[in-house]
């Protein structure tokens, strides 16, 4: 048993799908076997994790064949380092697309969605007899990763992401019917709106996954590693600011409001980047107090560089426009929230980034950031950007 075990895990980590062995196994097989395979922990971590999200209907076979896992040349790797037999079923059947939650571009682009799982239709088997073979006409919700041949799309989380969504709460496909537990409530149309939210959190670059959290060598402090628009980011804090913090101003909100400024950067959308800052015009702001921004630029100290000192937000604009014709790109590396002023609804915070450009001369350098952020507001109100000499 021992042995069947190690083999089923391995044939999971290598498909990234269900895969199928004989229904004569135990109940207490199937049990072990549904413990070697993670569930999502949040409506998160399925959107950041996934290329494709969608409520469909199971479409006809195209094909049903047997194959390893397929590598990126599209053919069956046999060449495996693991126990499993070489060559498995898998079933291939179109998709009937009924509702799009998120899409890589394969939609968009009116592509075939082409499903890949790991069974045998003509015996009615999936593998480990984790979940039952799915039948075509059945509706689902779809968690997709794309398949190594990138044409298909298989589970994302193994059994557990195929979801019945057709009842009024919601639960995985495994022979159970096992609640999803991270949802609000569990009833179906607030899980859909969860889901749906945070997959336009994604696309908005707000999304914030946390990968990691444990207490850092400081007494009291937390780090975080953190998944933000796709890109890992080291968060740190202190447990007792946290909890002085405003509602609408935690560390993932700094983090989200940061990344999402410099994506607009990168991307050289300037009226996203406007959006992001404190202008004079807003109400409340009292003038020059709350406002700075500067920028130390990279060079030497002997031709006799100096800051740029940019009060203004027009002005600072401006300037990250110019760093846009040198082709400039920012990668935020560390985010530290350091203080707050509470009586003027300031937080401050510091940052490490990358910054590459055509006239940087070297494929990235080291900058570091000091900033705040009226909570109010959710807005920059100060951003401080230094950079080593030569």
């Amino acid at each position: 048993m021992a042995t069947l075990l190690g083999i089923v895990a391995a044939t999971l980590v290598s498909t990234m799908v269900t895969a199928p062995v004989s229904t004569s196994l135990s109940n207490e097989t199937d049990q072990n076997l549904a413990s070697l395979v993670e569930r999502p922990q949040s409506t998160a971590e399925l959107v950041n994790t996934a290329d494709l999200i969608i409520v469909g209907t199971l479409g006809s076979v195209i094909r049903e064949t047997s194959e390893g896992p397929l590598n990126q040349t599209s053919r069956p790797n046999d060449n495996r380092n693991v126990p499993t037999p070489r060559e498995l079923p898998f079933t291939y059947f179109s998709l009937r697309v009924v509702d799009v939650v998120l899409d890589d571009g394969t939609i968009a682009a009116n592509q075939p969605i082409i499903f890949r799982f790991n069974g045998s239709a003509a015996r009615d088997i999936a593998f480990g007899n984790l979940v039952p073979m799915p039948h075509t006409g059945e509706r689902f919700l779809f968690v997709l990763s794309k398949s190594g041949d990138n044409q298909s799309y298989g589970v994302r989380w193994g059994p557990w992401g195929l979801l019945d969504i057709n009842g009024q709460t919601v639960s995985y496909t495994d022979w159970k019917r096992t609640p999803v537990s991270f949802t609000t409530n569990g009833q179906t149309p607030d899980f859909m709106r969860e889901l749906k939210a945070t997959a336009q959190a994604k696309l908005n670059h707000t999304l914030v996954v946390p990968t990691r959290v444990a207490p850092s060598a400081q007494s009291g402090t937390i780090a975080e590693d953190i998944i933000i628009a796709g890109d890992k980011l080291t968060l740190t804090y202190n447990q007792s600011l946290v909890q002085r913090l405003p509602a609408n101003c935690q560390p993932h909100d700094i983090a989200s409001l940061v990344s999402q400024f410099a994506g607009a950067f990168n991307s050289g959308d300037q009226t996203k980047l406007n959006s992001l800052l404190l202008g004079s015009d807003v109400p409340g702001n009292p003038p020059d107090k709350t406002q700075w921004y500067a920028v130390v630029p990279y060079g030497s100290a002997a031709t006799g560089w100096r800051p740029v000192a940019l009060t203004d937000s027009k002005d600072f604009l401006a300037y990250l426009a110019s760093r846009r014709q040198q082709v400039e790109n920012w990668r935020l590396i560390e985010l530290n929230i350091s203080s707050l002023d509470r009586a003027a609804d300031y937080v401050y915070f510091s940052s490490r980034l990358g910054r590459s450009a055509n006239d940087l001369g070297a494929p990235e350098l080291p900058a570091q950031i000091s900033g705040s952020i009226r909570c109010t507001s959710k807005k920059i109100s100060a951003w401080d950007m230094y950079m080593q000499t030569k």
